[in-house]
């Protein structure tokens, strides 16, 4: 009886970890951020501060391959590195100019 009490209280107690951090009036967040897919490859990885987006962002698809890599400043978008198998392929800086580039890479 005892072990169930305890599997139940730490049940419980994860539940509200889990809850507590996905809530809409939890703290602000702060530091590294990482978000995984289902098999537990990488998605994404960044800074926050006060909440807000800042400096380098990556972005992977689910075979780890980088995507995408953005630079923030207080939550304002810089600009945009977009790639294709490791290759650069677009720019987009924050005024919105687009540079398309061979993906050749070269």
């Amino acid at each position: 009886m005892y072990k169930n009490f305890i599997a139940f209280f730490f049940f419980c107690f994860g539940f509200i970890a889990v809850y507590s951090q996905t809530s809409e009036n939890s703290l602000p967040l702060n530091g590294k951020y990482k978000l995984y897919y289902k098999d537990g490859t990488l998605m994404e990885k960044g800074h926050y501060k006060n909440s807000k987006k800042t400096g380098l962002w990556y972005f992977y698809n689910d075979s780890g391959l980088l995507l995408k890599k953005e630079k923030y400043q207080d939550d304002q978008l810089l600009w945009q590195i977009f790639f294709e198998k490791g290759k650069i392929t677009k720019i987009i800086d924050k005024n919105g100019k687009i540079t398309e580039r061979p993906k050749c890479g070269c």
